[in-house]
């Protein structure tokens, strides 16, 4: 049987994941690697994410089942354009990051009705942060899903996702970029903020090299500004309630420093510390997606999506099995 071709557009860190994830579970998956830096598909190939890299973009999703796109915002557009005329009947195209919103509006001005879209946002566990880059680290992950197709088609998908080990959540598109606003855009923000604070003076010339890993960590986040500033500009009354938020508890410490009010100000971050405890205990407890485990789907939605024999393969139930009904 001719093997389900998967491809990767973007490699590097998020595709190279899903790639491991997908060979994990399935060796039989054909997955082709498509990415700008020539050196991070060959990465992907060398990490056995892959089995080919193919340079040629229209080409790679020529023939998938399912394309990954995981590159950053300001190229998802320029992608969807290009690989729509190739894309085959019945594929899925799943973007992953973004505006939910954005991306279903180019999804519907580039991509053929036959072809079903999924705009993602893929919340890695907390908890596992530091676990090895493999497919271990998909495990309990939150992957909140905006589908354009049938409920059959998406249902397989999420079917799908949770094959890889991760928890399908369908949101509605603005409710979830909301969401994104708060938790993943304002963390960049306040990175870059932290950055420009620190370093504007003269005598970061020497402070600077007082500043190290655990500085970079926390300064790593505004890589794309241009995507920063327009998730802000989207939303403005929401963009100015938590940057207002933030300034709120930057002053309340502020005040209580000023005052030598040392239990405020210990109270104060004693209690943004429980938050964040009582956060992860969250995520080790794990949430219930409401998604049918697979193993019990029979001839299952996932089996509309990738073909029973794939599902059955996902299930741990043998091609080809005789005793199925």
């Amino acid at each position: 049987m001719a093997s389900t071709r998967i491809t990767l557009v973007g490699c590097e860190p998020i595709g190279t994941l899903l790639g491991l994830a997908l060979k994990a579970v399935n060796k039989n998956f054909e997955v082709v690697a498509h990415d700008k830096k020539r050196e991070a598909a060959r990465e992907a190939l060398k990490l056995k994410a892959a089995d080919r890299e193919e340079w040629n973009l229209p080409k790679a999703c020529a023939g998938a089942a399912i394309v990954f796109v995981t590159t950053p915002p300001d190229q998802v557009e320029l992608t969807l354009q290009s690989i729509g005329p190739d894309l085959m009947p019945g594929a899925t195209v799943c973007v992953v990051g973004g505006s939910n919103v954005v991306n279903l509006a180019l999804a519907d001005k580039h991509l053929p009705e036959s072809v079903a879209f999924v705009s993602s946002s893929l919340v890695l566990h907390p908890v596992l942060i530091d676990a090895p880059h493999d497919a271990a680290k998909l495990k309990g992950a939150m992957w909140s899903l905006v589908g354009r197709g049938s409920a059959e088609h998406l249902g397989g998908f999420a079917g799908f996702v949770e094959a890889l080990g991760a928890r399908p959540l369908f949101v509605d598109a603005r409710e979830r970029d909301g969401m994104a606003l708060s938790v993943d855009v304002l963390p960049q923000i306040l990175a870059g903020l932290l950055m420009a604070t620190v370093s504007k003076d003269a005598a970061w010339r020497e402070r600077g090299w007082a500043a190290g890993a655990d500085f970079a960590a926390a300064t790593a986040g505004t890589t794309n500004a241009a995507a920063l500033v327009d998730a802000l500009l989207a939303d403005k009354k929401a963009s100015s309630h938590w940057l207002n938020q933030f300034m709120r508890e930057c002053m309340a410490l502020r005040d209580a420093i000023e005052a030598e009010d040392g239990d405020a100000a210990k109270n104060q971050l004693a209690a943004a510390a429980e938050r964040r405890e009582r956060w992860l205990d969250d995520w080790r407890a794990g949430r219930d997606s409401g998604a049918v485990p697979i193993e019990s789907q029979g001839r299952s939605m996932l089996g509309m999506f990738v073909g029973q024999r794939m599902a059955d393969m996902f299930g741990g139930r043998p091609s080809g099995d005789k005793g199925r009904k």
